[in-house]
C-alpha cells in the first residue's frame, strides 16, 4: 500500500503506527510538523455566502458583525448541537441547563434576575421559522445543514422583537431535484465518569420530478448517558438524555419564477434531570428532575421572482410541550416546611422530598410577507409585513413529602381557618401575545466608496394575561387575575459604509431593539404593585471593519456601546412568587474580533475574542427578595473576557484519501452569578447583606481527526479533551443537610450547571 502523502513542495510524509489521539493530531495537524499541504477540497476555503440581509451576499461584503459556520466545518468540529460550536463565536455566552435546553446571550444582552419574564433577548430562526425562545433554546441537530449564522444585535429591523441581543439562524440543506443523494452517520462514545453516548443520523434526497420536485428527509436518534450522581437518591448518571426526531422538506419549482418549499420538523425527547451539580459531579436534590420536551414545527415558504424583485411568503406554526420536575429540596431546611409537614400532611412523618410539577406549553403562528430587490442598481430595498399570534401556558403544582400524602383537614381548619384549598401551591399562568409589524430597509451606493443603509420597523403588540393562584403556603384560596396591555414601538437603524478598497470595509451603525413586556399575573399578593410592565428597549452604537488579505487572511472586528432602558427584572418576592417590573438601566461597552489565516491550501488557524463590560447604570434598582443593587454592579452571568482559537489541517493523498484534523480551544472568563439574591445592598447600612457567588472561568479543548475516501469517513473525536470541571453558571446552594443520613459525605458547596466531562468517541459517515 502506498502510504506516502506528497506535499506541494515535494516533501513526503510517511504515517507510522498510531500512538493516541493527541499524538496523531499533533503529527498530522500541527503547523510545527508540516511546512506545506497538498490541495484540499476547495469548498473548505470558498467565501461564505449568507442571507442575513434577506438576500444572498458574501459575509465579508456585509457591513454587520456576523459569524457563520458551514456544515462542513461543523462536521470537522464533530458538532452536533449548540454545545459544540456556540462557545467558539466571539461575544456569545452559552449555558446548557440540561441536555436539549440552553440559554444563550450575545454581547452581554440577556434577561436579568431570577426566573425572568418578558420576551426573548436573542432571536432564533430555523430557515424562515422564528421560534419562541424566551430563556430556553430547544435543541436542533446540526446534521445535514448548510450553515449557522450568528448576527450580533440588535436586529430589530429585519428580524423584529426578541432580537435585541442578536439573532441565530440555522439554515438547512434544501431538496435537490437534479440528483439522488443520501447519507448515514453513526456515533458511539463514552463520558468520563459517566455513561455511554450513541447517536444515528440519516438523510435521503429523492428527485420526484426532474428539475422541479424533490423530497429531502432527515431522521435522527440520540442517547446520552448522564455524568452526575445523586447520592441522596442512590442513583448514578441522573442527567441522561434521549431524543428522537426528524424533518421532511418538499420543494416544488413549477416554473423558473415560482418556488414552494414545505417543511415539517418534529422532535420527542426526555431527560433524567438538570446538568446541575458540584465540582465532584454530585447532585444534591430531593427528587430526580426528569422531564420531557417535545416540539413540532411546520413552514410553507413561497418565492416568486418578478422583474427586479422577488416576493416571499413564509407561514409558520410551532408547538412545544415541556413538562418537567423542578426540585426545591432546599426548602426542607426551612422550619416552616417541616412545621407544615408535621401538621398538615397525613400520615405525619419526615419530609423526604419537595418538588414542583411544571407544565409548560407554547403555541405560535407567524406570517411574513416581504419583497426584496434583485437588480444590480445602486438602490436596494426590502419591505415587508409580519404577524404573530402566540400563547404560553405555565402550571406549577408543588408537592411535599411524597405523592400519596394528603392534607389533614382538621389541622388545616385550625391553622388556616376559612381556607378550602388542598393544594400547597398551585399557580396557573396563561399569556397570549399578538403582534403586527411593518418593516423596511433600503441602501444606496453613492459611489465606489460610500453606501448608506437605513431601516425601520413599526410594531403594534397586544398582550393578554390571565391565571390563578392558591395554596396553603400562600395562605389563600384561589385568586384569579386577568389583564390586557398594548404597546406601539418603533425600532430604527442607520448604517454608513465606507469601502476604500476591495479588501477593506469600514462601517458605523446605530440601531434600536425591543423586548416584549408582560403582566404580573399575581399582583394581588403585592398590594399597590403594578399590574403590567413595559417593553425593554435598547440602543446600540457600533463601529466595525472587515479586511481580507489576498484571500488568505481575514480580520473582522467591532467596538460597540449599548444603552438599555427599562430593564425587565424581578422587583419583589414573597418567597414563592415574584413581582416583575421595569427597574433600572444598564450600559455595556465591548469589543469583539475574529482572525482567520489560511497559511497554506490545507492549513487554517483562527483566533477570536470578546471583551464585555456590562454594568447597571442606575442607583437604587430594587430586586426580588428585598434590597437594592448599586450603580456599577456587573450584569450577571456575562463574562468580561472570552477567547477562542482553532487549528485545522487537511492532507490529501494522490489516491483520493484525505486526512483532516482540528483542535478547538475556548476560554470563558469569570462572571457574577446573579444580582439577586446573592448581592443585595441594605439601604440603611449601604453594605451587601450576603456574599457574591462567582461563576469561575474555564478552558475547554476539543480535538478531532478524520480519514475519508470516496463516500466514507471515520472520525475520532475528544470533547473537553483536558477533562476540565467547567462550572458554567451558579444555580443554588448545595447543602448536605438535605441528606440526614450523610450519604453525600458531609460536604457542602455550590451547585452549578456543569459542562460534560471528557467524551471520547468514534463517528462513521457515509455520503452518496
Amino acid at each position: 500500500m502506498n502510504n506516502k502523502f506528497k506535499l506541494k513542495n515535494g516533501f513526503n510524509f510517511k504515517i507510522g503506527k498510531p500512538v493516541g489521539l493527541l499524538s496523531i493530531f499533533i503529527t498530522l495537524g500541527s503547523p510545527l510538523f508540516a511546512t506545506a499541504v497538498s490541495a484540499a477540497s476547495e469548498e473548505l476555503f470558498e467565501e461564505i455566502i449568507v442571507t442575513a440581509t434577506r438576500r444572498a451576499e458574501s459575509l465579508q461584503d456585509i457591513p454587520q458583525s456576523i459569524s457563520a459556520l458551514r456544515g462542513s466545518t461543523l462536521e470537522k468540529m464533530a458538532a452536533t448541537d449548540f454545545n459544540d460550536y456556540v462557545r467558539s463565536v466571539p461575544g456569545v455566552n452559552f449555558v446548557q441547563e440540561m441536555a436539549g435546553s440552553t440559554d444563550i446571550s450575545i454581547r452581554g444582552v440577556k434577561a436579568v434576575g431570577t426566573s425572568p419574564k418578558g420576551g426573548a433577548t436573542v432571536g432564533y430562526y430555523i430557515d424562515e421559522t422564528p421560534l419562541p425562545t424566551a430563556f430556553d433554546f430547544p435543541e436542533v441537530r446540526t446534521y445535514d445543514i448548510e450553515r449557522v449564522e450568528i448576527l450580533r444585535g440588535p436586529q430589530g429591523t429585519l428580524f423584529g422583537e426578541g432580537s435585541i441581543g442578536g439573532t441565530i439562524r440555522i439554515i438547512n440543506a434544501k431538496p435537490d431535484a437534479t440528483q439522488w443523494s443520501s447519507g448515514v452517520e453513526l456515533t458511539r462514545g463514552n463520558i468520563n465518569e459517566g455513561g455511554d453516548t450513541h447517536s444515528s443520523n440519516a438523510m435521503i434526497n429523492i428527485p420526484l420530478i426532474e428539475d422541479s420536485l424533490a423530497l429531502r428527509v432527515v431522521g435522527y436518534t440520540q442517547d446520552t448517558g448522564g455524568f452526575l450522581d445523586n447520592p441522596y437518591l442512590g442513583e448514578k448518571n441522573v442527567n441522561d438524555y434521549r431524543s428522537r426526531g426528524g424533518r421532511g422538506m418538499l420543494q416544488y419549482d413549477p416554473t423558473d419564477s415560482l418556488s414552494l418549499l414545505a417543511t415539517a420538523h418534529m422532535r420527542n425527547s426526555s431527560f433524567g434531570g438538570r446538568s446541575q451539580g458540584n465540582s465532584d459531579l454530585q447532585q444534591a436534590s430531593s427528587v430526580r428532575g426528569e422531564g420531557d420536551d417535545d416540539y413540532k414545527m411546520y413552514n410553507l415558504t413561497v418565492t416568486y421572482e418578478l422583474s427586479g424583485f422577488e416576493l416571499v411568503s413564509s407561514s409558520s406554526y410551532f408547538d412545544r410541550d415541556a413538562p418537567r420536575v423542578d426540585d426545591i429540596g432546599s426548602l426542607k431546611n426551612d422550619p416552616g416546611v417541616g412545621f407544615l409537614s408535621a401538621l398538615l400532611l397525613t400520615p405525619p412523618g419526615p419530609v423526604d422530598s419537595v418538588w414542583t410539577d411544571n407544565i409548560q406549553k407554547f403555541e405560535m403562528f407567524s406570517q411574513e410577507f416581504r419583497a426584496v430587490s434583485t437588480d444590480d442598481g445602486p438602490f436596494q430595498w426590502t419591505v415587508g409585513a409580519f404577524y404573530k399570534d402566540s400563547e404560553k401556558v405555565n402550571i406549577i403544582d408543588s408537592h411535599i413529602g411524597g405523592a400519596e400524602r394528603e392534607v389533614n383537614s382538621a389541622a388545616r381548619a385550625i391553622f388556616f381557618p376559612g381556607l378550602t384549598t388542598d393544594k400547597l401551591v398551585l399557580i396557573k399562568d396563561n399569556f397570549e401575545l399578538s403582534q403586527k409589524a411593518v418593516f423596511g430597509e433600503a441602501s444606496y451606493q453613492f459611489n465606489d466608496y460610500w453606501q448608506v443603509i437605513a431601516g425601520i420597523r413599526v410594531f403594534e403588540e397586544k398582550r393578554d394575561s390571565f391565571g390563578s393562584t392558591e395554596g396553603l403556603f400562600l395562605g389563600s384560596d384561589e385568586v384569579s387575575f386577568t389583564d390586557s396591555d398594548r404597546d406601539n414601538v418603533v425600532t430604527p437603524k442607520l448604517t454608513i459604509n465606507y469601502t476604500p478598497s476591495s479588501d477593506l470595509l469600514l462601517y458605523a451603525t446605530a440601531a434600536e431593539g425591543f423586548r416584549s413586556g408582560g403582566q404580573n399575573a399575581f399582583v394581588a399578593f403585592f398590594p399597590g404593585a403594578n399590574k403590567s410592565f413595559e417593553p425593554e428597549t435598547l440602543m446600540s452604537y457600533e463601529i466595525g471593519g472587515k479586511t481580507n488579505f489576498g484571500g488568505r487572511i481575514t480580520l473582522n472586528g467591532s467596538i460597540y456601546y449599548i444603552d438599555r432602558k427599562d430593564m425587565i427584572t424581578g422587583t419583589a418576592s414573597n418567597g414563592v412568587i415574584n413581582l416583575y417590573g421595569n427597574a433600572g438601566e444598564a450600559e455595556t461597552f465591548g469589543v469583539d474580533w475574529s482572525l482567520t489565516a489560511r497559511l497554506t491550501d490545507g492549513l487554517e488557524i483562527g483566533f477570536g475574542g470578546a471583551w464585555i463590560k456590562g454594568e447597571l447604570g442606575e442607583n437604587e434598582v430594587p430586586i426580588a427578595g428585598g434590597g437594592f443593587v448599586p450603580e456599577g454592579t456587573q450584569i450577571p452571568n456575562i463574562p468580561k473576557w472570552g477567547f477562542s482559537g482553532h487549528i485545522q489541517h487537511v492532507l490529501a493523498h494522490e489516491s483520493g484519501l484525505e486526512i483532516a484534523s482540528r483542535l478547538d480551544w475556548t476560554f470563558t472568563g469569570e462572571s457574577l452569578s446573579n444580582i439577586a439574591p446573592n448581592n443585595p445592598v441594605d439601604m440603611a447600612s449601604g453594605e451587601q447583606s450576603t456574599f457574591i457567588v462567582p461563576n469561575p472561568s474555564y478552558h475547554l479543548f476539543n480535538a478531532t481527526i478524520g480519514i475519508s475516501k470516496d463516500h466514507w469517513e471515520v472520525q475520532l473525536f475528544a470533547k473537553n479533551l483536558a477533562d476540565e470541571r467547567a462550572l458554567m453558571r451558579y444555580f443554588v446552594a448545595d447543602d448536605s443537610s438535605l441528606d440526614p443520613r450523610g450519604a453525600i459525605g458531609g460536604t457542602t458547596g455550590l451547585n452549578y450547571f456543569v459542562v460534560q466531562p471528557r467524551t471520547i468517541g468514534l463517528t462513521l459517515r457515509y455520503k452518496m
